[in-house]
């Protein structure tokens, strides 16, 4: 049940990050608040302490990685971005998170890849900031071409909700 309520909220955050390229803060807080309410109601297997600390284990590494790559003026990540994957980790297990921010790399690059234009293809190797979820930069404009990393989270969510998602995980377990 708490899933769906996840599931809800990830293709909210999903449609403000392909519409705007951000996600508003209310998503977040909705979000820690429905993972409060779960706790209380012991509707989650996962006690409160061990949600808080899977969400600090996501949360900070990614922070860091907004940070330092803030400072260098290149954001390989949003800040929304990093809020929504410590909301994700308050109601999934801590490996299984990872494999989410697995699979959300992975499947923004070959989005990236893809907004590559074929001219652009053997220039991609001079410039690697493709690898961390945006892309490469256009031809024309020299700006980054963006990934927005709440679509591809919500996708990747929706494989965790399937049968195959045990069949992936097993293999990395």
């Amino acid at each position: 049940m708490y899933l769906f309520i996840v599931l809800i909220l990830l293709s909210i955050a999903a449609y403000f990050d392909w519409r705007t390229l951000k996600i508003p803060n209310w998503v977040h807080w909705v979000g820690i608040g429905v993972a409060i309410i779960v706790c209380i109601f012991r509707i989650n297997v996962i006690p409160i302490e061990k949600m808080a600390l899977n969400a600090a284990l996501v949360f900070i590494p990614l922070c860091l990685l907004w940070g330092i790559t803030t400072l260098v003026n290149f954001k390989a990540i949003g800040a929304g971005d990093v809020k929504l994957f410590g909301v994700a980790a308050l109601f999934i297990p801590l490996g299984d998170t990872y494999l989410l921010l697995l699979m959300t790399i992975v499947l923004s690059s070959l989005i990236a890849l893809f907004k590559i234009r074929s001219g652009r293809f053997l220039e991609m190797f001079n410039d690697l900031s493709f690898f961390l979820f945006y892309g490469i930069p256009g031809k024309s404009d020299s700006k980054m071409q963006k990934v927005p990393l709440g679509p591809i989270l919500l996708i990747a969510f929706v494989f965790y909700l399937t049968p195959y998602y045990d069949l992936f995980s097993s293999y990395w377990r």
